[in-house]
């Protein structure tokens, strides 16, 4: 599988995914090993930034989720368990939570952290029912915070800088909380994991990467043969990168040789998005040379639009939620922001989410890779089934 310069291709895609193989917690058949690659091609669908460049965090985003239906409620309710494979009673959507988040947690070993936190009104309590549902699943961290004080959003911020070891210091504005507001929720991850092949760091070259026809930005562009998973389809060539001591791996897509950016994303689209295309190709482990940028990446929004477009997630940020003892109320502000950089060592990657309430890769016969022009990539386990993070990478140091 060779891949040549093609200063013609346009932006292509990153999906950054990480995935659960949750064992004898998950049956082979569970309905839970589709609901993080279906949240993360049903965010990519929803996300018009995708064309520019996106990253973001489907097992954060579905964390956070989980919290919300915890406290919610009829169809609300039942549509998010529906996506889950859950009863509509809300015990089950606590069971199937906690079972998603054991997988991911198996999956990624010590390489991966995951943090929740949840804060209501000083005096207000927790509401008993979330309480004992949330502890016995998602475990988030509980706190009562004086939200009219002028530091309250710092607070969080720093909890969310915390749990993903200073590689995103800010999800909340100070305009985003106040005296009105009810709760917040975040939920937050980070990943570290070393090549399990690393790249020969004396093989780093300045390279162009072409970013569109007749454009092109420099790049530290990598290289390295490793043994790995790799495969083709009608519109680009994969690759799955071994990280060491983890389940999760880097995946990367790139377009073939004739195929533009906007042929390529309709490909993507086509296929129901960049974990479904990534899954479409057949793949065989080999001998592969890779040449792939280093990478340093950032993205960050409210994406309650981009949720409230998802028909099974719509009615739980739409509707009230009853997390704190001063009744239901529905989600203001949902916040998301990703990070993920990689380099002849290996990949980092970060991401948090927050909701908040308020009341009212090249030579021989070897096959290879080269990602030196925009490129779809995920960090998942090796069924690509339980999505970490997904995104679009236009600039690899954008």
């Amino acid at each position: 599988m060779r891949i040549d310069p093609a200063p013609s291709r346009r932006s292509v895609m990153l999906a950054m995914a990480a995935a659960a193989a949750g064992g004898d917690a998950l049956a082979a058949d569970a309905s839970p090993r589709t609901a993080l690659p279906a949240l993360a091609d049903a965010l990519w669908g929803a996300l018009p930034e995708r064309e520019r460049g996106v990253l973001y965090s489907p097992s954060s985003v579905m964390g956070a989720l989980g919290l919300l239906a915890l406290g919610s409620g009829g169809q609300a309710l039942a549509l998010h368990g529906a996506a889950l494979g859950a009863h509509r009673d809300v015990q089950g959507v606590a069971r199937e939570h906690a079972r998603l988040a054991a997988g991911i947690s198996a999956v990624g070993g010590e390489s991966l952290t995951s943090a929740a936190g949840a804060w209501v009104a000083t005096g207000s309590g927790f509401d008993p029912a979330w309480r004992a549902l949330a502890s016995g699943s998602l475990a988030p961290e509980l706190s009562e915070l004086d939200f009219s004080a002028g530091g309250a959003h710092v607070e969080i911020n720093r909890w969310v800088s915390s749990a993903t070891r200073g590689h995103i210091r800010e999800i909340l504005a100070a305009s985003q909380v106040g005296p009105s507001t009810d709760f917040v929720i975040a939920t937050a991850m980070h990943f570290s994991g070393r090549w399990l092949q690393a790249f020969d760091l004396g093989r780093t070259l300045d390279a162009p990467f072409h970013v569109a026809p007749g454009r092109q930005v420099p790049a530290r562009m990598m290289h390295g043969r490793v043994n790995a998973l790799r495969g083709q389809v009608a519109e680009g060539s994969v690759a799955c990168l071994d990280h060491a001591e983890t389940g999760l791996s880097l995946w990367i897509g790139v377009p073939g040789d004739g195929i533009g950016t906007s042929q390529f994303l309709a490909s993507v689209q086509a296929a129901g998005g960049p974990v479904s295309w990534l899954s479409r190709a057949p793949v065989r482990r080999g001998a592969l040379d890779v040449a792939l940028p280093r990478l340093s990446l950032s993205f960050g929004k409210g994406i309650l639009d981009e949720v409230g477009a998802i028909p099974e997630h719509a009615r739980l940020v739409r509707s009230g939620v009853r997390i704190s003892g001063g009744g239901a109320h529905a989600v203001s502000a949902l916040q998301h922001r990703a990070t993920l950089s990689a380099d002849e060592r290996g990949t980092t990657a970060a991401a948090a989410t927050a909701a908040v309430a308020t009341r009212s890769m090249i030579i021989e016969d070897v096959p290879a890779i080269r990602a030196d022009r925009p490129f779809i990539l995920a960090l998942a386990d090796r069924d690509l089934r339980f999505p970490v993070m997904v995104g679009f990478v236009a600039n690899p140091a954008a």
